[in-house]
């Protein structure tokens, strides 16, 4: 793997950090304010968007592990 290759691996993996300590603090968020509101809709509301923010928090953990892999195998050649 070129040394450039191997550098947009590692910006790509800390910028794939970051979006998921978003994700997290947002779900977080919402689930919070689904406690706040007096209103079931709301709450409901809420609550499903923490769900959304996990769920792509996931995926987005899931490519950090594929890209540290790539990152890795490359660097022990």
């Amino acid at each position: 793997m070129s040394p450039e290759k191997r550098e947009k691996l590692k910006i790509m993996i800390e910028a794939i950090k970051e979006a998921i300590v978003r994700e997290e603090e947002s779900a977080l968020f919402y689930l919070n304010k689904s406690k706040a509101e007096h209103f079931e809709e709301l709450n409901s509301l809420f609550k499903s968007l923490a769900n959304l923010e996990l769920e792509h928090k996931k995926d987005l953990e899931r490519l950090l592990i594929e890209y540290e892999s790539q990152l890795n195998s490359h660097e022990k050649e």
